[in-house]
């Protein structure tokens, strides 16, 4: 359904809703009784227009941005986005989110590093809430050197959101540097700290499995505990779907992972124990 129809129908909605509200006291009092009830209660008029000026200022604000996203033009969106960062300085979370699927959608990397350097420069503190959208295209190149700087450098900021899924893309970089030792800190780190997604313990485990000539004894039974659990989990197909659903919901990294994600899946699954 297109959004200028969708935008159409809820106004009409939401104004014969209240229409019906404004006409059962008249209905079942009659003219006067009603006239007294509103003159009584007229805040509720007041409240209705504030919504309704609100909600569509909000779309007609945004109006641009709803047809792009519904044509799927990103070139348009691209440059709408820019302007909204780069040129006002509008260093909004959603703004900038958008920004990076966006860059992922027409493969330019590039243009989330420039995202990185704008927020370094003028708008240091949203490096928090964003620190694992402009760590993807490190994650995708693991082979440059600077990734594994970038996940270290963002992990010694404090109330970092999904500071696990950091920690494991900085153990990923590690593995993938050959650099085997180290990795296993952090993601003993993050599954030790882990406990609402599943989808990053799997991957975690997944990882750990890998490197268990490295992995002190005394976390072995921690690890296969977790290990016995997640494959309950995860051998349900159902369960499984509505984990990755959930996932995918917090962040892009399940939809990239894909693949590694079946492995994994795999890989438990046919676990002994």
């Amino acid at each position: 359904m297109k959004f200028k129809t969708i935008f159409m129908l809820f106004n009409a909605v939401v104004l014969m809703a209240f229409l019906f509200v404004a006409l059962v006291p008249f209905i079942m009092l009659g003219s006067e009784f009603s006239q007294l009830f509103w003159t009584q209660n007229w805040i509720l008029v007041l409240l209705f227009v504030l919504f309704i000026v609100i909600l569509d200022g909000y779309f007609i604000l945004n109006w641009k941005l709803f047809i792009y996203l519904e044509q799927e033009n990103w070139p348009a969106l691209m440059g709408y986005l820019e302007n909204k960062i780069f040129e006002k300085e509008q260093f909004k979370f959603r703004y900038m989110n958008l920004y990076v699927n966006t860059s992922l959608s027409v493969s330019n990397l590039e243009k989330i590093h420039r995202l990185e350097l704008e927020i370094r420069e003028k708008k240091p503190e949203m490096l928090i809430p964003m620190a694992l959208p402009l760590g993807l295209p490190y994650l995708l190149k693991k082979d440059d050197q600077s990734a594994a700087e970038y996940f270290r450098d963002v992990l010694k900021l404090k109330g970092l959101k999904h500071k696990t899924w950091l920690q494991w893309c900085l153990a990923f970089i590690l593995i993938g540097q050959r650099q085997v030792e180290e990795a296993v800190g952090p993601l003993l780190d993050a599954m030790k700290s882990e406990k609402h997604d599943g989808v990053l313990m799997l991957l975690i485990l997944f990882l750990l499995d890998s490197l268990r000539i490295h992995v002190p004894s005394e976390e072995q039974d921690e690890i296969t505990r977790h290990n016995m659990e997640l494959k309950i989990k995860v051998q349900d197909k159902n369960t499984w779907e509505k984990m990755l659903s959930k996932s995918r919901d917090r962040n892009l990294l399940p939809t990239l992972l894909i693949s590694l994600l079946k492995e994994a899946r795999q890989w438990i699954v046919q676990l002994e124990g």
